[in-house]
């Protein structure tokens, strides 16, 4: 024996469903387009490792490349000023950075070439030490002590999250026409 047939719905009961299904749009979600992209054939570290200590106009790191920002270094070939009267060490060499009281302030201190750095968090070209291995300073000075980071390099110890692996950003990175996400290697 067959089932019953359902019941014929009334009009007013398929008005109401209608109605509510239309006039729910925080329940629909908008258009959207997820993009997986392989970037493959870039320069690797090492590249950029070189790069630096060889090229006066060093490569830009990829934005995906979060090391610590605040380690720098000075490097020799952007060593410009000339040792202060202060500095007595025979063996010192003739160029280094000045260090400063404020931003471009008196000259309180200086640091010679392949002196360590430890910027404190910030932005701008003129930045605040935090620490520094080798800095040479007029006095017992404690105050704060000022450089002109434009020129230091990035710390050796500085380097990317991942090495020689897949790097899944958390969040994922939003990428913008002219965005460096890196430069092209060897074997293309």
């Amino acid at each position: 024996m067959a089932a019953p047939a359902p019941a014929p719905a009334s009009a007013a009961t398929t008005a109401t469903t209608a109605t509510t299904a239309t006039t729910t749009p925080a329940q629909a979600e908008p258009p959207s387009c997820v993009f997986y992209s392989l970037y493959m054939h870039l320069k690797n570290f090492k590249a950029y490792e070189d790069d630096a200590t060889n090229n006066e106009n060093k490569l830009t790191y990829p934005a995906h490349w979060k090391g610590d920002e605040t380690k720098r270094v000075v490097p020799p070939e952007k060593a410009t000023d000339p040792k202060p009267a202060f500095v007595t060490a025979s063996d010192a060499p003739n160029i280094g950075f000045n260090v400063r009281r404020t931003a471009n302030g008196s000259i309180i201190g200086w640091l010679p070439p392949n002196a360590k750095v430890t910027l404190k968090p910030g932005v701008g070209d003129w930045r605040e030490i935090d620490s520094a291995e080798g800095i040479i300073l007029t006095t017992n000075y404690t105050g704060e002590k000022w450089v002109f980071a434009k020129d230091l390099a990035l710390s050796p110890e500085t380097r990317p999250q991942a090495l020689d692996s897949v790097l899944i950003p958390q969040p994922p990175i939003e990428l913008k026409a002219g965005d460096i996400v890196g430069h092209l290697g060897t074997y293309i």
